[in-house]
């Protein structure tokens, strides 16, 4: 099985590890250190989506999508 690092540095990700990444996150955002607009913005990422593209259906700056995704890959990324 994969860590978190590498399912987040793969160009592809399968659903079910999608799925296990937002599992993980939901328990950061019951322990409040995620909150639920970051873990939308990350799921987005992990989703494929552009800073560029995030940054429009979320009307922030990709400045701020980079400090959320950093943000998150830092909290989880050493998790399993």
């Amino acid at each position: 099985s994969l860590s978190y690092l590498e399912i987040f540095e793969s160009e592809e990700k399968s659903p079910s590890e999608i799925y296990e990444i937002n599992e993980a996150i939901d328990n950061f955002v019951d322990l409040e250190c995620i909150s639920l607009l970051e873990k939308q913005i990350f799921l987005e990422y992990l989703r494929g989506y552009s800073y560029k593209e995030i940054s429009s259906k979320f009307k922030i700056s990709k400045k701020k999508i980079d400090n959320v995704i950093r943000k998150i890959k830092v909290i989880i990324g050493n998790k399993k």
